[in-house]
């Protein structure tokens, strides 16, 4: 039996993005998040969480920093009674990107693989361009959180927040 996934940004897309987040006490969601996290578990989709978190090879924090904020994170979600299958954080730089920097897919193939996943099935939800390449190099649904970032024309959906993509992904 195969399973289908959805795939989420972090920062801009389930917590307001605080250029890097380095402080646990900086973490905050946004408004529709949990409901709509909730929502899409509902629906089936067993979900992940993946991020692009450079400040490591910036020197900005160490690996164990931007772990304990992951895990803080996921812990509040657990709280909330909202389970993410994986984390899959990159710590690469830009400059220097590893196979599995967004908008690479080795987490998408992994994820496929370890929870068989039926990716054309699946979605990945983000803010960044990065995010909508990412789905569309993976053969997912994308679709793009309208923040900060400019919308990307390979994106198949926007929304304004969480709940809006939820409303999009529940009519498939």
């Amino acid at each position: 039996l195969s399973n289908n996934g959805i795939f989420l940004d972090r920062d801009g897309t389930i917590v307001v993005d605080k250029k890097y987040l380095r402080n646990i006490n900086e973490i905050e969601f946004f408004p529709k998040t949990i409901k709509a996290l909730k929502k899409m578990s509902d629906l089936g989709f067993l979900l992940f969480i993946v991020s692009n978190q450079s400040m490591v090879a910036r020197n900005m924090s160490t690996e164990e920093e931007a772990l304990t904020i992951n895990d803080e994170i996921i812990r509040q979600l657990n709280d909330a009674d909202i389970q993410i299958k994986e984390t899959y954080l990159d710590f690469s730089h830009p400059k220097n990107p590893s196979y599995t920097r967004k908008p690479n897919v080795g987490f998408l193939e992994k994820a496929a693989s370890d929870y068989n996943l039926t990716l054309k099935n699946s979605w990945v939800i983000g803010d960044k361009e990065s995010d909508v390449i990412f789905g569309k190099r993976g053969n997912t649904k994308t679709v793009q959180i309208n923040g900060s970032h400019k919308i990307s024309h390979f994106s198949d959906y926007i929304a304004n927040d969480l709940e809006e993509a939820y409303e999009i992904i529940s009519k498939y």
